[in-house]
């Protein structure tokens, strides 16, 4: 275990966003300080597989705990759930990932969920697999015109290059983006600003 977990540390083993939003998951999970710098709990589930369940029980109960205050896991609905998580003010395929981390890593620490939670959430990952299959389309015969749009200007230089990236797809995707396409990029977008310039002492 490194004393600091940057990009020179786990840049070989994730890549793209993945890295990124693992450490945002550690940051939440309260296993690292706001210098990037793993916590004890963190040192201990390297060195001790046998707690790994256990540590990670205990961190996301805690890390969870404003959006699981008064709900009883073992029998509360899917959708009960899905209201608790308002309270971190996401909605659509955002909302719909943080309950997945969720219900795997309480499953994987052995956390008792209803039935009603598990069956929900795979009722709704194979009706989002319907919905993605790809059709086949007809070309039409006449190609449509769009209306053309000035080339928009480029990031900055002078920022992290996590940020130039994000800002260059955002220019390339334009006016042409979905909702699901916006809103992974805002998280991503998100988990780099707190990994790139971190608050200090609560500021």
């Amino acid at each position: 275990m490194p004393t600091r977990l940057d990009r020179t540390f786990w840049g070989e083993r994730l890549s793209g966003a993945y890295g990124f939003q693992m450490m945002g998951s550690l940051r939440f999970l309260d296993l690292i300080d706001h210098n990037n710098r793993p916590r004890p709990e963190l040192e201990q589930m390297a060195q001790d597989r046998e707690r790994r369940r256990d540590i990670i029980g205990t961190r996301l109960m805690k890390s969870y705990g404003n959006a699981l205050q008064g709900l009883d896991l073992e029998r509360a609905s899917l959708g009960e759930l899905q209201e608790h998580f308002g309270v971190y003010h996401i909605e659509g395929e955002t909302l719909r990932k943080a309950l997945a981390f969720f219900i795997h890593a309480a499953e994987y620490c052995g956390i008792p969920l209803s039935p009603y939670i598990t069956k929900g959430t795979r009722t709704v990952k194979r009706a989002d697999a319907t919905r993605k299959r790809p059709r086949p389309v007809k070309k039409p015969a006449i190609e449509p015109q769009y209306e053309s749009f000035p080339e928009p200007p480029r990031p900055p230089s002078d920022l992290h290059p996590c940020i130039q990236g994000l800002l260059a797809d955002l220019v390339q995707l334009g006016h042409r983006w979905t909702r699901e396409t916006r809103e992974r990029w805002v998280s991503t977008f998100i988990s780099n600003i707190d990994y790139v310039y971190p608050t200090r002492d609560n500021d």
